[in-house]
């Protein structure tokens, strides 16, 4: 299938089952919360802090502030619940998954532990969802002979044989003559959900909606991004640290979307249409990051950290979709799944620059706060299949903003106990959030114990954030009854709020971490 379709389709940002659209290139640029349980239980306010594993891939100076050698690791436990709204239905869901969150080893060596080099893993963005949501598709034509409510079937017929409504004696189009105009739902439907005359074309549509289809969604995704970092550095008269570090970052994501139609009038020949959607992406990038942390007095740090671009040299990606039925008698029918595209492209994300400060009150108490400021704008798309990508960039600098994030935390200890809060937020990298991702919000608190060389600490996060995606175009999809031929003027139109489902997630991540001192 032609590129140059694929992108007519991402930059409009719905293809039936909301197929890939610029909202998934801000999985190449944002970060949640997730690290030691120190680190996420004062909300990643570690810019001028340091002396974390975690720490070290925001600002690679944090290696200097550990006065010995250091081994930590942490595991999450992270429970997920949706809670959606669609076609009039509210619903609610829960899901589960183990992760490991970070490891690393930070290495003292010339005189005096003057200098530090590390070696750690983190992951920094967890992509899990699940959701499945019911709602009523009811038939309606208002005052003004607006039809909405069409079966998927009957939006797929006014693709693949535009004129039926007239009566006329256009015969529409083949599976294969509607594949490669792109409309890649419709061929398959046909031998399917439509039926087709000897010559292959769609002639036959004999079922309807009996006042209402019944509609059900469902979405599992799954994996992540991760980063292991390499950094090297130093400290100056105890007062001044610096460092440098490169960041070997990974990126996996599966999405498989379904949604089924059923509730169809009696004389059907089909119970139940069902739409299967496939999204698959691989990625890897570098990235290079130098910071410092400076001590003006005992009780205060001062930070500051540049991360540069992330070159994804690698990104590959394959979509597809097909649709099958199950007829009156039980029987299936498996539609041809046809390849959205399998494309090969690369990505420059932005650069991150980050700020802070921290107030140390002796050995009892310390409140931190940090600034992340993000030009989402200044995501480049490149070539490495021969297919100019200028386009889809052109979308995504259009509906995207500058991100900005705020990070606080405070710590109190009490003799060999560690009592922890905090809070981040960070802003949407889209300028109109009807289909993207709000604003996030993430509410922290933790507590460590250290004896001697070794401590432990647990941590939990709660972050908060809507999506408002639209299902599919058949759900907003309305047709002028009162048109008499195809030159009357617009025979269609779309309801998008119609067709949008709301789904606000919060994901709870349980972190137990171990660290060792020598």
């Amino acid at each position: 299938m032609k590129k140059a379709h694929l992108i007519l389709m991402l930059a409009a940002g719905s293809f039936g089952l909301s197929a890939q659209s610029i909202d998934h290139l801000s999985l190449f640029s944002g970060t949640d919360l997730h690290g030691t349980p120190r680190y996420v239980s004062m909300g990643g306010a570690f810019t001028a802090l340091g002396n974390d594993m975690s720490a070290l891939h925001i600002n690679p100076a944090s290696g200097g502030v550990y006065r010995n050698d250091n081994f930590s690791f942490t595991l999450g436990f992270q429970n997920r619940g949706s809670e959606t709204s669609f076609l009039g239905n509210n619903q609610e869901f829960n899901d589960f998954n183990f992760m490991l969150e970070n490891i690393g080893l930070v290495k003292k060596f010339g005189s005096k532990g003057k200098y530090f080099f590390s070696l750690s893993y983190q992951k920094q963005a967890d992509f899990s969802n699940f959701y499945s949501v019911s709602g009523v598709n009811r038939y309606n034509i208002d005052a003004n002979g607006l039809e909405t409510g069409v079966t998927l079937g009957e939006y797929w017929l006014d693709a693949a044989n535009p004129n039926y409504r007239f009566n006329t004696n256009s015969l529409g189009f083949t599976s294969n003559e509607l594949a490669q105009q792109g409309f890649l739902e419709e061929a398959s439907s046909l031998g399917t959900v439509l039926l087709t005359d000897t010559n292959g074309y769609a002639s036959i549509y004999d079922y309807w909606p009996d006042d209402a289809t019944d509609i059900n969604y469902r979405v599992e995704e799954t994996g992540g991004r991760n980063e292991f970092a390499l950094n090297l550095g130093g400290s100056f008269e105890d007062k001044f640290y610096y460092g440098i570090g490169i960041g070997f970052t990974s990126l996996n994501y599966r999405r498989i979307a379904t949604l089924s139609e059923s509730g169809y009038a009696d004389s059907s020949y089909v119970v139940e249409s069902i739409v299967n959607y496939r999204n698959e992406v691989d990625a890897s990038g570098i990235n290079l990051k130098l910071g410092f942390i400076y001590r003006p007095v005992q009780a205060l740090r001062i930070g500051a950290s540049l991360e540069t671009p992330t070159w994804w040299y690698r990104v590959d990606e394959m979509q597809s979709v097909s649709v099958d039925a199950i007829a009156f008698d039980n029987t299936q029918f498996i539609g041809t799944e046809y390849l959205i595209d399998d494309i090969r492209y690369s990505i420059k994300s932005p650069m991150i620059a980050r700020a802070g400060a921290a107030v140390v009150l002796g050995k009892h108490v310390i409140v931190s706060a940090d600034y992340e400021y993000t030009n989402s704008q200044n995501l480049t798309l490149s070539e490495r299949d021969g297919y100019d990508y200028s386009g889809f960039q052109a979308d995504w600098e259009t509906a995207s903003q500058s991100t900005h994030g705020l990070k606080g935390g405070v710590e109190l200890r009490f003799s060999s106990l560690y009592l922890r809060g905090g809070y981040q937020y960070r802003t949407s990298f889209f300028k109109e959030q009807f289909e993207y991702e709000s604003d996030r919000s993430v509410y922290a608190f933790g507590i460590g114990y250290k004896s001697g060389s070794m401590g432990i600490d647990l941590g939990y996060s709660l972050a908060k954030y809507t999506t408002r995606p639209i299902v599919h175009n058949a759900l907003a999809y309305g047709f002028d009854t009162t048109a008499q031929t195809p030159e009357d003027g617009a025979l269609e139109g779309y309801d998008n709020d119609r067709a949008t489902l709301t789904n606000t997630t919060q994901k709870g991540n349980f972190l137990i971490g171990l660290n060792f001192s020598f």
